[in-house]
């Protein structure tokens, strides 16, 4: 196992993944200057899905070395979202 040599600094929860990869373009550009951050991005969809999503939306010369890790959490998220 490699272990990060950043951890990451922001947890997003993805519960409309379009929202979610605006508001991560942003995070990317908040953190151009200091080269980047690490995100991770949980939500119910499927790992696979959401990679492909941000492949199309935030292409990678658009992060500016911010790097995203995606969790799928299943249904923990829709419960917790459920007031």
């Amino acid at each position: 196992m490699q272990i990060p040599s950043r951890w990451p600094e922001f947890c997003v929860l993805s519960v409309l993944p379009s929202l979610t990869a605006n508001l991560s373009a942003q995070l990317c550009l908040a953190y151009r200057s200091a080269g980047g951050t690490v995100a991770v991005v949980l939500s119910s969809r499927s790992k696979p899905e959401m990679e492909e999503l941000f492949k199309r939306t935030i292409p990678h010369e658009s992060r500016f070395g911010t790097r995203f890790v995606f969790r799928e959490v299943g249904s923990l998220l829709s419960q917790a979202c459920v007031p």
